[in-house]
């Protein structure tokens, strides 16, 4: 670096807490779990199947089309019956077309969400089909994740997410959600009152109620 480039000023503490952040006034459960993240960033959620983890993803779709319009890359299921099957449990319908649902490579999604007005959310399911590499996450991350949220799925390997890929995106993301049981629980960096959110009650009850007799 020559000596007459100026070197950038580096932010005080008290710079540091005044600054303003957009973030998602979630409400209710929501709000117990997860607290109020940023509007944009990355977030990950990953479980084993079974979970409730397919679930969760609807919920959390017609949550967050509350705070802009959603679009779910369901590279998994790619809208098969299943996905039906939970669309209609959850009423996703009710989100009035502020959801859309396609499976597209990673190419067509970065080309989609390149032109104006583009979904604002985007939910990726799951990392396991996205036949990318870290470097091309990164720049992808790097171009959205200021202006957008990515929400990733990833399935589990045990309690980690399941291969190199998910496992950098989990040390990029906000917000690192784990499923268990038919529950959501926050291990990232902003959490709620309980930093749980229950995905399915009776499942969960069934799920916990088992573990405590199993110890």
């Amino acid at each position: 670096m020559s000596t007459k480039e100026r070197i950038p000023r580096a932010l005080t503490a008290k710079n540091v807490i005044e600054q303003e952040f957009e973030l998602l006034p979630l409400k209710g459960a929501w709000h117990d779990a997860f607290g109020e993240p940023e509007r944009t960033g990355v977030w990950l959620a990953w479980g084993n199947s079974g979970s409730g983890k397919g679930s969760f993803m609807i919920q959390l779709a017609k949550m967050l089309s509350e705070y802009g319009d959603v679009f779910i890359d369901d590279l998994e299921e790619g809208g098969r019956h299943t996905f039906k099957v939970n669309a209609l449990r959850y009423g996703l319908s009710s989100a009035q077309g502020k959801v859309l649902v396609r499976k597209e490579d990673m190419a067509t999604l970065d080309a989609r969400l390149s032109k104006p007005r583009s979904p604002e959310i985007v939910i990726i399911n799951t990392v396991q089909y996205m036949h990318v590499n870290t470097k091309w996450y990164r720049q992808f991350a790097e171009k959205y994740a200021r202006k957008k949220l990515l929400v990733f799925f990833s399935q589990a390997d045990g309690k980690r997410p399941k291969g190199t890929l998910a496992d950098d995106i989990k040390y990029d993301a906000d917000l690192k959600i784990w499923v268990e049981g038919f529950k959501a629980f926050s291990n990232g960096r902003t959490w709620g009152a309980t930093k749980e959110y229950t995905i399915w009650e009776e499942g969960a009850a069934e799920y916990w109620g088992q573990q405590e007799i199993e110890q």
